[in-house]
């Protein structure tokens, strides 16, 4: 069984204003009542708004670290001794602090081949693609609208640039 012990919250010292709660502020505000004072403060404020609210969407737009990889980037690699480009799709996911992505080549198969690791750490890009043997490793531009890299498949080792 519990019991319950009350203890009364201490009161306030008393005032010297006969229990007018209203007089230690109207008192602090004549000591304060300079108009420039007053509105040089309001200006400040606004001042502030005007440089905090911009800087807060600003600052909300950029994504940081490896949110900018998410969405689908698109490249051609060069085949050797062919001449011909094969076009390749990225397309990276974030479900929770893990990143995932597949990899489709339209022109050999309309199929998503699931990448194995993608791994994302101050701008640089590793996509690890086991099924064919495949893999990206590659720099995010400052603009965040460019993947450059290598892709590597086997002992062939080709230049691609991935765009969003």
């Amino acid at each position: 069984m519990f019991s319950v012990i009350c203890i009364p919250a201490p009161e306030p010292p008393a005032a010297e204003n006969d229990g007018d709660v209203r007089a230690p502020l109207a008192a602090e505000r004549s000591n304060n009542e300079d108009p420039e004072r007053d509105e040089e403060q309001k200006m400040r404020t606004r001042y502030a708004v005007l440089i905090a609210v911009p800087l807060a969407f600003l600052l909300a737009s950029c994504k940081p670290g490896p949110e900018r990889l998410v969405g689908n980037w698109n490249g051609n690699i060069t085949i050797p001794g062919i001449g011909a480009n094969l076009p390749l799709v990225f397309a990276f996911q974030k479900s929770g602090d893990k990143l995932t992505g597949t990899l489709t080549s339209p022109n050999q198969s309309k199929a998503a081949i699931p990448m194995d690791t993608v791994t994302y750490k101050d701008g640089a890009v590793e996509c690890q693609v086991n099924k064919i043997f495949g893999k990206f490793t590659g720099k995010l531009s400052e603009d965040g609208k460019q993947l450059v890299g290598t892709w590597s498949q086997g002992p062939v080792n080709l230049p691609l640039t991935l765009t969003k």
